[in-house]
């Protein structure tokens, strides 16, 4: 239930995103993108690893893995949003 809400509160905050101008398609997209970047790497691992605790290290390298992908997504964020024009 508490997830639900969330995800209706996440709706409700990017429609006002839209509003105001702040979101718009390719920022979403990029947004989405990641987010499924992220389940498809660390999901199949946690799966495994609840499982079978033996592959810790597979679980430790997938989170190094996210962690890395975030670094990235966020350093390419920056970088787009500096050659963004001034609004």
């Amino acid at each position: 239930m508490w997830e639900a809400l969330k995800i209706v509160w996440d709706v409700v905050v990017i429609r006002d995103g839209i509003r105001k101008g702040k979101m718009n398609w390719r920022k979403t997209l990029f947004t989405a993108g990641f987010v499924v970047l992220e389940y498809v790497i660390v999901m199949p691992a946690l799966l495994v690893y609840v499982k079978h605790p033996e592959y810790k290290p597979l679980f430790i390298a997938a989170m190094v893995l996210a962690m890395v992908n975030l670094a990235g997504f966020v350093w390419l964020a920056l970088r787009w949003r500096s050659r963004q024009p001034a609004e």
